[in-house]
Formats: structure tokens, C-alpha cells, sequence
């Protein structure tokens, strides 16, 4: 599954951190929070999920 996050980064922008969305690909939300967590991402927030073949979320982005 496709995961859309939004993440604070704490190693950009010291103190505070930088907050951050962006896509993940995970088996399941436990290995996207796992993931994560591990390399120092904080206020971990899944914001939607999608399935391997639905690329739509890149159409959505996409600018002409």
C-alpha cells in the first residue's frame, strides 16, 4: 500500500524540526509507523492510503 504522511523531521531545521508530507510504501501502517520512528520522525500522521496499482495520487499533483 501506497501511505500519504505527514511527519516532523527533526534533524532539518534544529530545534523545532520541519513537518513534512510526502508518500510512503508500506505493507501495513504498523511498518509505515515503524519505519518512521526509526529513523527520528515525530507527530507521525497518516493522511490516506492507497493500493499498489492506483496511482491517482500522482495525478493529482501532477502540474501542466
Amino acid at each position: 500500500m501506497w501511505y500519504k504522511i505527514r511527519a516532523r523531521d527533526n534533524s532539518m531545521n534544529r530545534p523545532d524540526g520541519f513537518k513534512l508530507t510526502f508518500h510512503l510504501f508500506a505493507d501495513n501502517q504498523a511498518e509505515v509507523i515503524n519505519i518512521l520512528t526509526a529513523q527520528g520522525f515525530t507527530e507521525i500522521k497518516i493522511l490516506d492510503e492507497y493500493d499498489d496499482s492506483d496511482t491517482s495520487w500522482l495525478e493529482k499533483n501532477k502540474k501542466l
